[in-house]
């Protein structure tokens, strides 16, 4: 008897998983659909393909195999010729969510007295995305037409912009579509819609985050006993999500791999697209890349003063950035792909094209859009491949996934079947024989670009028809004068020995209903000009540059041993005076400066490059000890009247053509330092103007650190024009106090 109770109480689980407590304004659906998808092409998942049947029962896949039983009362759809697809993943969506706008003065210096949250209105880690998402169903419908039967979707605003829910594309209410309601954290270091003048710069969005995680180490070691924070509560509570960050350039993903050791937090990286550019310095920190695909448009070259404007590494990128995937996977990166930053989720697919076109393997995009993304959001278990209990979350496709005639032409998702795009579109064209009224007529029917045309033997000319397909049914309309004018066309097709039958009723004008059928007899023939196929730009053409700027060098330059003889040596040593003769150089350091040097007397391993120094000069090279070069996106964060927490060193670039002119007027160190719009600003970075580096690799971490204090007109505001009066202070008394507050 225990053996029955458990099998009736397993069968009653079931049937119960396949229903919804949420009441139904009319006839609830019984559930209980099962279909059957034979004579397929099966690809479970990456690296698999076998011809079989997928049955799907409810919600979820009851069996795929070569050999599947067929269900009693399955609706058995055969699609000879056709492959099936597990559905897409996107991870960084924005589906359900109203893009917000900024709200309140330019220039606020407190949050608003609207809710509780961070003092800060960019930082809001509470927000639950699945209490405000809203399916819209056209939000939904547009990505799953693209392919994507599963998006995690969020409100992309702020710097730590909350968590958002997981949710399957199909119809219905967000409680029966949601596979996770928090399922991963966003970040950025875009302060997004909130009215607060701070951040006002990179380095400023950086400190935030950083002080964020400073301040939430404090509250869970006790300051929660003193001071009650929502977002550090939610950061808390949300902290074994996984987390996505979001980057605007290689940089970008350095700068969020730096802080993710520093706070001892792992992130997922959303890249820009220019990532390949560092491959190598990305691989060591050991990040995984969701990549974009939002590649740059054609250059209008048409303007000749125009293009004059489009710089060298802006043409490169245009060429080289469809091979961003293929060379990071080269890298050995764990990467995904997203339809981030694309204008609409359709243009996927193409963009993904160009990517395997330019070396990406298939079968690792496929595995990319699938299995990496619902491991990476753990929800690996219930989708991501065709396996028997997982949601049905299907592609019925056309042809083989980036393939030149591969299009999506039904899908399933959680079940529910949606007929994306009717196959007769591309079976319609061909040889007819049409029955009008009992009379016969030879017929063709063609489509060029789009453009349909029909040609019946009493016409003897090409009419144009739009015809309207859904599902079976297709109508078309005759307009052209001629015997068969304003004859409309309702019919349905279906299938006869394989080759396409269309039969109804045509209404001529009067109304008059006359009965016809179009049988296909053959497909026509055509001699078809082949275009020469332009060249395309793959990862085994790409050669860096370090930057990758006209000024750029081949390779990074390295450390050699050389010997520069017979120059005019200023050593600038106290009391010296100039003198003729040599310096040995070695591993970046000076060895000997002598009238005449013997390399034999050191005890150098390698050879050593001579160079004949005559009628040339030597001296150290220039420190410039206040600069403003190679800082990124903000100099000052002048939004407060102290920002001694932001760092220089968070913003530097190492891509600013000011270094490379720099060197040429001989200043091989700088301080860089924060602007004079605050009285006390930000902690300087010493930098080694090594041409090529990365940011991190040009700063010099044994230098002492300084900060910038400023005085005058600047710091008051009184500049800055009349709307700028929010920010204390605003007279010279005023920043003395600052300086006495400070301290």
């Amino acid at each position: 008897m225990k053996f029955w109770y458990s099998f009736l109480f397993s069968v009653a689980c079931f049937s119960l998983s396949a229903q919804s407590p949420e009441p139904v304004n009319g006839v609830r659906d019984p559930g209980g659909n099962v279909y059957a998808l034979r004579d397929v092409i099966i690809h479970p998942q990456a690296g698999q393909a076998f011809a079989g049947t997928l049955v799907i029962k409810d919600k979820k896949i009851l069996a795929v195999s070569a050999d599947a039983v067929l269900p009693e009362g399955a609706l058995v759809m055969s699609l000879p010729g056709r492959h099936v697809y597990p559905g897409f993943i996107e991870i960084w969506a924005d589906a359900g969510f109203e893009k917000p706008t900024r709200k309140g003065r330019a220039d606020m210096m407190q949050r608003s007295n609207e809710g509780v949250g961070d003092w800060n209105m960019a930082v809001h880690p509470e927000f639950d995305g699945s209490l405000h998402m809203q399916n819209s169903g056209a939000a939904f419908r547009s990505w799953r037409e693209s392919g994507f039967t599963t998006i995690c979707s969020h409100l992309d605003d702020g710097i730590m912009q909350g968590s958002g829910p997981v949710v399957n594309t199909a119809e219905g209410s967000l409680n029966e579509v949601t596979l996770r309601s928090r399922a991963a954290n966003f970040y950025s270091f875009n302060k997004g819609s909130s009215p607060m003048d701070y951040p006002s710069s990179l380095m400023g969005s950086i400190a935030l985050f950083r002080q964020t995680f400073k301040n939430l180490s404090w509250y869970e070691a006790g300051g929660r006993n003193e001071y009650t924070s929502r977002s550090l509560e939610a950061l808390l509570e949300t902290s074994p999500l996984p987390a996505f960050f979001k980057a605007s350039s290689w940089r970008d993903v350095l700068r969020i791999s730096e802080l993710s050791i520093e706070i001892g937090r792992p992130f997922y990286i959303v890249e820009s697209g220019d990532s390949y550019l560092r491959a190598s310095e990305i691989k060591k920190t050991g990040a995984s890349l969701l990549l974009t695909l939002n590649y740059p448009e054609v250059w209008n070259v048409s303007d000749a003063s125009a293009a004059e404007h489009i710089s060298w590494d802006e043409m490169q990128h245009w060429e080289a950035a469809p091979a961003n995937a293929a060379l990071l996977r080269e890298a050995g990166i764990p990467i995904a792909f997203s339809a981030a930053g694309l204008k609409a989720p359709a243009q996927f697919v193409s963009a993904l094209s160009k990517a395997v076109k330019a070396g990406m393997p298939a079968q690792e995009a496929f595995r990319a859009i699938t299995e990496v993304p619902a491991r990476w959001l753990g929800i690996w278990e219930e989708t991501g491949s065709l396996a028997a209990g997982k949601f049905a979350n299907v592609l019925v496709c056309s042809d083989t996934l980036f393939s030149e005639q591969w299009s999506i032409e039904s899908c399933f998702v959680q079940g529910q079947f949606f007929q994306v795009k009717s196959p007769l579109t591309f079976d319609l064209p061909g040889k007819y024989e049409c029955s009008l009224n009992g009379k016969i007529y030879a017929s063709s029917i063609k489509n060029e670009g789009g453009k349909f045309t029909i040609e019946l033997s009493d016409t003897g000319k090409a009419i144009q028809i739009s015809p309207e397909i859904s599902g079976t049914r297709l109508d078309f309309t005759i307009r052209e004068k001629g015997p068969f004018y304003l004859y409309r066309f309702n019919g349905n097709t279906s299938a006869v020995n394989g080759q396409m039958k269309i039969s109804g009723f045509a209404y001529t004008a009067d109304g008059e209903a006359m009965p016809f059928t179009f049988s296909k007899t053959g497909s026509l023939t055509k001699e078809i000009k082949k275009e020469p196929e332009p060249s395309i730009f793959t990862a085994k053409d790409f050669s860096n540059r370090y930057p990758f700027h006209a000024f750029g060098n081949d390779s990074l330059p390295r450390s050699e041993t050389i010997l520069f003889q017979g120059a005019t040596i200023w050593t600038c040593a106290e009391n010296s005076l100039p003198f003729k003769g040599d310096i040995l150089v070695s591993n970046g350091k000076i060895l000997a400066c002598a009238e005449k040097i013997n390399t034999a007397d050191y005890k150098i391993k390698g050879a050593v490059r001579i160079v004949s120094a005559e009628g040339k000069h030597i001296s150290p090279g220039i420190i410039d000890e206040h600069s403003h070069i190679a800082i990124e996106r903000g100099v000052n964060e002048g939004s407060q009247n102290n920002t001694a927490e932001v760092r220089i060193g968070d913003a530097v670039t190492s891509e600013d053509p000011a270094v490379y002119y720099q060197l040429m007027g001989g200043v091989t160190s700088a301080q860089l330092l924060h602007g004079s719009a605050n009285p006390i600003g930000g902690q300087s970075a010493i930098i080694k103007l090594r041409w090529g580096e990365t940011p991190s690799g040009m700063i010099n971490r044994d230098a002492p650190g300084h900060i910038k204090f400023a005085l005058g007109e600047n710091v008051k505001q009184s500049n800055w024009g009349d709307n700028k009066t929010a920010r204390f202070p605003q007279t010279r008394m005023g920043v003395e106090q600052v300086f006495y507050d400070a301290f």
